[in-house]
C-alpha cells in the first residue's frame, strides 16, 4: 500500500511500480507466501518480529523487521515493514569469524596484549604450547612465559612497536607452566582501531623446540662424519706403519733365541705395536664405516663377559645387572661391543673415584616414527642398554661435548678422549642410537638402542692357540707399500709358502693373468692408488670366477670391503696382524674351516 524510496532503490524499480505489488513477490520474487513470512506470527502473537536472511533475487543480506499496527477492535489492521540492507556488516561478521577460525585452528600461538604487556586473548594453540588455558593467562601479564632474562628485551620491541614501530621477528626462548623450555619463533606487531592508534600488540610464537633439535642433530652428524672421515685416514695410514714394526719383531723373534737378551725387548715391541693397534681401533671405531665382522650375537652375553672381567678388577664398583630374560638378538661386531661397553665401565669408574654403584640392564622395546626420524633410522623392534653410575655427573657444557673426539675432562696424560667417541661411532655404524642423561652430582645414565635381527645365532669353532700353521701352496700378495710387502713376503715365506707379489693393481692383474692356474690364493690391499682393490678383485673374478681372496687394509671391514664381499671376497683381516693371525686366516680360507686362534 505505502512504501518509501529506500525500499525502490533496494529492489531496483520506480517507487510507482511498486505500489500495490506482494511483498513476497518484490523482495523475493516468488507467487506465494514463502514459510518463513513473518506475518502470520505477527498477527498471532501481536508482537513485534524480525529475521535475517539471504536473498538470491536480489542477492543482498536483508534484516527485515515487522511491527504490527493494532486496530480498534484489537486486531492486526497492517504491518510496517522496515527492511534493512545488512549485506557489508554480514561480510564483515563472516570475515571476522574467518580470522577468529584461522585464530581458533592455528598451530602457532596468537596472542594479543595491551601495550603493558596483559594479555587480552590467548588461543588454542597458546594453550597446547604454554600449558595455560585461556581463563589463566588472559589478565594476566606475558612474563607468565618470558623467561626472566628476556623480559627488558620484549619490553623494548613492545614500546619500539607502541611508538610506532613496525613488526618485529626472531627467535628467542620461552618457558611453560610446568617451567619447561622451549625454542620460539616469534613476530610481534602492532594492534590498531579504526582511526590508526595503536592499542596493543600481536604475539604470534611458532614452537621451533623439534626443529633445533634436528639442527643440532644434523650439525653434530656433519662434525662427527668430518672428524671421523680425518681419523680413519690417520689410523689406516698408522695401521699401515705398525704392519711394518709388527712384521719384523714378528720375523726377529722367530729367529731369536727365548734366552737371548734381546728376546725380551722384541716381546716388549710387538706389545707396544698391541697397544697402538688398540689406539688405532678406538679411532676406527670412531671413523664413518667402522663397523666389521658382524654375527648374530645374545647381547646380555656380552654384558656377563665383560662387566665380569670388570669388575673382577674394580672391587670397589658394585654391578648391579637387571638383563631381560628373552631379549632379542642383534647384529654387531661382538669386539667392538665389547669395547663400547668398557670404555662405558671405565668412564663409569672415573666419575666414582671413591667407589659406588654401576647399574646394568637390558630390555625389548619397539621404536616409533617420530623417536627415530631425528636419527634418519626405521621404526621397529630395538634391544635397549643401560649403563647409569652415581658418580659426580656432568655439567650441560660437558654433556655437549661428551662424544667429541679428543675430549677429555681427564688432567693432561690420563686419557686420549677417544673412549666415548669411539663409543658413539661404533653404535652410530650399528645403525643404534645413543642417548646420555646426566646431572651433576646425580650420576650419569647412557642408553643404547640397537636394531633387531632375524637372524639364528652360531657359536664359532674356537682354538687355543698360539701355533703357526703352515702350509704349501702358491700365495700372490698384493699391497702399495713396500715394507708391508716385505715383512707380510717373509711371513708368508716362513709358513711355507711360494709367494708372488705386486706393488699396485696393475702389477697384480699382469701377475695373476700369467700365473692364475698355480696362485690358490690372493692376499690384497684394498686402498691402493690407481686401480685398487675392489677394481683389482672384479677383473680376477673375470679371469677365474673360483679366486680365492683375503681381503687386507688398514681400515676396518667399512662399506666398500662389504661391497667386495657381497661380490664373492672369501675373508678380511685388518692391519696390523700378527704371523699366526695370518696363518689361521689362511688356512680357513684354503681349506674351508672355522679357526679361531684365543692367545693364552
Amino acid at each position: 500500500q505505502r512504501a518509501n524510496k529506500g525500499l525502490a532503490k533496494l529492489v531496483g524499480k520506480n517507487l510507482t511500480d511498486i505500489i500495490g505489488q506482494k511483498c513476497y513477490k518484490l523482495l523475493h520474487d516468488i507467487d506465494h507466501v514463502p514459510k518463513f513470512c513473518l506475518r502470520p506470527l505477527l498477527v498471532k502473537t501481536f508482537s513485534y518480529q524480525s529475521n535475517e536472511l539471504w536473498e538470491p533475487h536480489l542477492n543482498r543480506y536483508l534484516q527485515i523487521n515487522c511491527y504490527p499496527i493494532i486496530g480498534a477492535k484489537k486486531e492486526v489492521r497492517e504491518v510496517i515493514h522496515v527492511i534493512r540492507d545488512i549485506t557489508e556488516r554480514q561480510k564483515t561478521l563472516q570475515e571476522l569469524e574467518y580470522l577468529a577460525s584461522v585464530v581458533r585452528h592455528s598451530q602457532d600461538a596468537i596472542i594479543s596484549t595491551d601495550l603493558n604487556c596483559q594479555i587480552t586473548s590467548w588461543n588454542k594453540a597458546a594453550e597446547r604450547i604454554f600449558g595455560y588455558d585461556g581463563k589463566e593467562a588472559v589478565g594476566n601479564y606475558m612474563d607468565i612465559i618470558i623467561p626472566e632474562e628476556q623480559r627488558k628485551k620484549c619490553q623494548l620491541f613492545v614500546e619500539e612497536i607502541g611508538e610506532g614501530g613496525g613488526i618485529e621477528n626472531y627467535e628467542t626462548t620461552r618457558k611453560t607452566k610446568d617451567g619447561k623450555s622451549i625454542d620460539v619463533d616469534l613476530t610481534l606487531s602492532p594492534i590498531k582501531e579504526s582511526e590508526g592508534d595503536i592499542i596493543g600488540v600481536s604475539f604470534i610464537a611458532r614452537d621451533v623446540t623439534y626443529q633445533k633439535q634436528l639442527e643440532a642433530k644434523l650439525i653434530q652428524a656433519q662434525k662427527m662424519e668430518s672428524i671421523g672421515t680425518l681419523a680413519g685416514g690417520i689410523a689406516h695410514d698408522f695401521n699401515n706403519l705398525l704392519m711394518g714394526i709388527q712384521g719384523y719383531a714378528s720375523l726377529m723373534l722367530l729367529k731369536t733365541d727365548p734366552l737371548h737378551p734381546h728376546y725380551e725387548m722384541l716381546r716388549k715391541i710387538e706389545e707396544q705395536v698391541q697397544s697402538a693397534s688398540d689406539l688405532t681401533k678406538q679411532l676406527l671405531g670412531f671413523a664413518r664405516g667402522g663397523r666389521y665382522e658382524t654375527k648374530p650375537t645374545n647381547f646380555n652375553e656380552l654384558i656377563h663377559r665383560s662387566s665380569e672381567m670388570f669388575g673382577r678388577t674394580k672391587k670397589e664398583i658394585v654391578i648391579h645387572s637387571k638383563l631381560e630374560k628373552d631379549l632379542w638378538t642383534v647384529e654387531v661386531d661382538q669386539g667392538q661391543m665389547e669395547q663400547v661397553l668398557l670404555n662405558l665401565y671405565v668412564n663409569a669408574w672415573h666419575a666414582m673415584p671413591g667407589g659406588g654403584n654401576l647399574y646394568l640392564e637390558t630390555s625389548n622395546v619397539t621404536l616409533n616414527e617420530s623417536y627415530v626420524k631425528p636419527y634418519d633410522l626405521e621404526a621397529g623392534n630395538y634391544i635397549k642398554i643401560s649403563v647409569t653410575d652415581t658418580g659426580i655427573g656432568m655439567d650441560k657444557k660437558t654433556k655437549q661435548r661428551i662424544f667429541d673426539p679428543f675430549f677429555t675432562t681427564k688432567e693432561m696424560g690420563r686419557g686420549t678422549g677417544l673412549g666415548l667417541a669411539s663409543v658413539y661411532g661404533i653404535i652410530t655404524n650399528h645403525k643404534g642410537i645413543i642417548t646420555v642423561y646426566s646431572e651433576k652430582d646425580y650420576g650419569t645414565k647412557f642408553n643404547i638402542y640397537l636394531p633387531v635381527c632375524e637372524k639364528a645365532i652360531t657359536p664359532p669353532t674356537r682354538i687355543v692357540s698360539d701355533k703357526i700353521l703352515k702350509g704349501a701352496e702358491t700365495i700372490l700378495l698384493v699391497d702399495d707399500e713396500e715394507q708391508v710387502i716385505d715383512t707380510t713376503k717373509q711371513m708368508l715365506e716362513y709358513m711355507g709358502y711360494m709367494v708372488l707379489s705386486a706393488r699396485g693393481g696393475k702389477e697384480a692383474l699382469v701377475l695373476y693373468q700369467d700365473n692364475r692356474d698355480r696362485i690358490d690364493l690372493v692376499i690384497l690391499d684394498l686402498i691402493m692408488p690407481g686401480t685398487n682393490g675392489g677394481e683389482v678383485y672384479n677383473q680376477m673374478k673375470a679371469l677365474n670366477p673360483d679366486v680365492r681372496v683375503i681381503l687386507s687394509s688398514g681400515y676396518s671391514l667399512n662399506d666398500e670391503a662389504s661391497e667386495v664381499f657381497k661380490r664373492g671376497a672369501n675373508a678380511f683381516i685388518q692391519k696390523p696382524f700378527s704371523i699366526v693371525e695370518l696363518s689361521y686366516k689362511i688356512r680357513e680360507v684354503i681349506d674351508g674351516i672355522s679357526l679361531s686362534p684365543m692367545h693364552m
